[in-house]
């Protein structure tokens, strides 16, 4: 059965439209669909420019498909499924992704947010622009002064509270921030800790420095240790260690108690051994 609704306008209050039922009207909104009582449109098209609204939105010239907002995360806009999982717009210009009836992203102007659980935080990417104190990418939101920034082409930078703490970069030097303990006033630029729970056979290292020298046309060092940019002490990939300061190297006994000391003294140009007996000079040669 076919028909044909034309020309003039009408309401269509009940029955059934046959197949290929053609509707011809000259109206902009041309066909809408409404609840009992003309409450509100259900589903419009409107012909002039193309748009087909749901759900009592509006046609917006320029969409094709307009959806209403929807603040519910168990019953999203776009439902696949059961329903419970979907897309729904909750709020002007911000788009959710939920599944099983929980939001799971959140997409809008700030970037993408990432809820883990409801009312657990996830991680976040942010539409800013990086630096190096500035981080885009937030594993743990509202957080959103800790992650990982970038302050320019092939630079990393990890930050915690809006501050730098550790840069690596493709050419030149890789660097770690001194962080302040603000309860004891000290200052730590790298503190290593680890516990060892070795329950097989093994070796147990806390720190291993492994240099492969390709092509080192000068002094090759695999550990410098510098104050103020000067070097203080130093081992060369031949294993060559260097001092320059002042040292000291106390002798003990089996039960830890120092007994003696063996020191450089520049002043003489002479190295002195001291016991209990009182000090003993040994002039160097």
């Amino acid at each position: 059965m076919g028909g044909f609704v034309g020309g003039g306008g009408g309401t269509f209050s009940g029955g059934t439209l046959g197949s290929a039922t053609l509707i011809d009207v000259d109206a902009q909104e041309a066909f809408l669909v409404r609840e009992d009582g003309d409450a509100g449109d259900i589903f419009v098209v409107d012909t002039v420019d193309g748009v087909v609204a749901f759900g009592g939105a509006a046609p917006v010239t320029g969409n094709r498909i307009t959806l209403p907002l929807e603040d519910e995360d168990g019953t999203p806009t776009i439902g696949f499924g059961d329903g419970d999982s979907g897309i729904y717009e909750s709020a002007d210009d911000t788009l959710k992704f939920v599944t099983a009836g929980v939001q799971r992203f959140a997409v809008n102007s700030n970037g993408i947010t990432a809820t883990v659980n409801a009312g657990v935080s996830g991680f976040g990417i942010m539409n800013e622009i990086a630096s190096a104190t500035n981080p885009t990418l937030v594993p743990r939101i509202p957080d959103f002064s800790t992650g990982v920034g970038s302050s320019g082409s092939s630079v990393l930078n990890l930050i915690a509270g809006g501050v730098e703490t550790a840069g690596f970069r493709a050419t030149g030097n890789h660097t770690i921030d001194s962080l302040l303990d603000v309860a004891t006033g000290n200052e730590v630029a790298l503190d290593i800790q680890y516990t060892t729970n070795k329950s097989s056979s093994g070796d147990d290292t806390g720190l291993v420095v492994n240099q492969t020298d390709t092509d080192s046309p000068g002094t090759s060092l695999i550990i410098d240790c510098q104050v103020g940019g000067t070097s203080v002490f130093s081992v060369d990939n031949a294993g060559l260690v260097q001092l320059t300061g002042y040292l000291v190297l106390d002798i003990t006994d089996t039960d830890g108690t120092v007994e003696g000391s063996i020191w450089y003294d520049a002043s003489e140009d002479k190295l002195k051994f001291k016991t209990a007996a009182g000090v003993e000079t040994i002039t160097s040669a």
